[in-house]
């Protein structure tokens, strides 16, 4: 039996005939024009039909981490008298830019978020993100008591379920329904980036109204702020709380150091003797450090309430977000080139599988 292989004239031993090639695509050319135009029509279509999105960004310099200066050698009496200033004059009290999204893409940040109100477009009113994002579901009075009564009526004799009490218990966070469409509205909506060279910051999102991404932004930075700030504050307390309470410590330690050294000073006056100056030189070197930590704590305490009090901002807005005129996607350009380029890459793949098949047939 004879067997009839059918010849392939693209593939010529094992490599493409490209001239072959070329005149295939130029006798069919028509066709791929065609193709062309048919997938540029289709990414136009699709070009109207996708729902435009608008950027706003603002750009933030976080001011320098301020230290408490001026222990100088106070550090190594303290050391000696068992006080470790280092520890209490902690100078990192900010959070640290690096971890700037992390903080806005927390529970209680995005809580804050949804509870703010925004201007929409679409509703052409102020409302909150929770409200926004729950429109579609709001059921209409007439299908609640009409068609959804039995489940209306079921509503309202059900018993609390167990993740109604669950809810309720202290120190549980958990979503409501509405609350997790809102937070699925703004998950990852707002995008922070630091810049390692400069140190800028940039805070950004991308929604479908420009007015309500700008307002996003803004309330996004200026939320970010109260958050370090309370933050710093909480830590300025903090510090100034421990200090006051080092302080106390050797406020009695120093009083008691006071008495004994002019307590010996005045009842060894007249006597000359190297027993009674050893005794007196150790005394007084004890009270001498005693006194500086307990100079420097008073010294350093004031210092903290002045930092508890302190109302500076955390960092500089140097570019606040704006209203987008244009929107930043879709790309016009970019569809219309990729449109052709798939009109094009489908065009020729159409032709030559089309010309094999009908040697394949032949």
């Amino acid at each position: 039996m004879e067997i009839i292989k059918a010849e392939y004239k693209l593939i010529r031993k094992g490599e493409i005939d490209l001239n072959y090639l070329m005149n295939l695509i130029w006798n069919k050319r028509s066709f791929l024009v065609y193709c062309m135009l048919v997938f540029t029509f289709g990414g136009i279509v699709l070009l109207f039909i996708t729902p435009k999105k608008y950027t706003a960004k603002a750009s933030i310099l976080p001011s320098e981490t301020n230290s408490i200066n001026g222990i100088g050698n106070l550090g190594a009496l303290a050391g000696m008298a068992g006080v470790n200033l280092s520890s209490m004059l902690n100078e990192s009290n900010s959070i640290s830019p690096e971890l700037y999204e992390q903080v806005v893409n927390s529970f209680l940040f995005k809580i804050d978020l949804i509870n703010s109100k925004y201007y929409f477009k679409r509703s052409d009113t102020l409302q909150t993100i929770m409200e926004y994002a729950n429109i579609d579901t709001i059921e209409s009075p007439f299908l609640k008591y009409t068609i959804h009564l039995p489940w209306t009526l079921n509503q309202l004799y059900k018993k609390p379920s167990k993740k109604t009490v669950i809810k309720k218990i202290e120190g549980i966070n958990k979503l409501s329904n509405k609350e997790r469409r809102a937070f699925n509205f703004i998950e990852k909506l707002i995008v922070v980036e630091v810049n390692d060279k400069t140190g800028l910051v940039t805070v950004s999102a991308e929604a479908n109204e420009p007015i309500f991404v700008c307002q996003l932004v803004n309330g996004a930075v200026n939320q970010l702020q109260e958050y370090i700030k309370l933050y710093k504050i909480q830590q300025s307390r903090d510090n100034m709380e421990f200090i006051q309470e080092q302080h106390a410590l050797k406020q009695v330690e120093y009083e008691n150091v006071q008495k004994q050294y002019f307590r010996y000073m005045d009842s060894h006056r007249n006597i000359v003797s190297e027993r009674v100056d050893i005794k007196f030189q150790k005394l007084k070197d004890e009270y001498n450090i005693i006194s500086a930590v307990y100079k420097g704590l008073a010294q350093q305490l004031e210092q903290a309430k002045i930092a508890v009090n302190e109302q500076t901002p955390v960092f500089m807005i140097l570019e606040p977000a704006i209203v987008p005129n244009k929107n930043s996607s879709p790309n016009i350009v970019l569809f219309v080139i990729l449109s052709v380029l798939f009109g094009f890459i489908f065009g020729i793949a159409w032709i030559v599988l089309n010309d094999e098949f009908q040697i394949l047939i032949k």
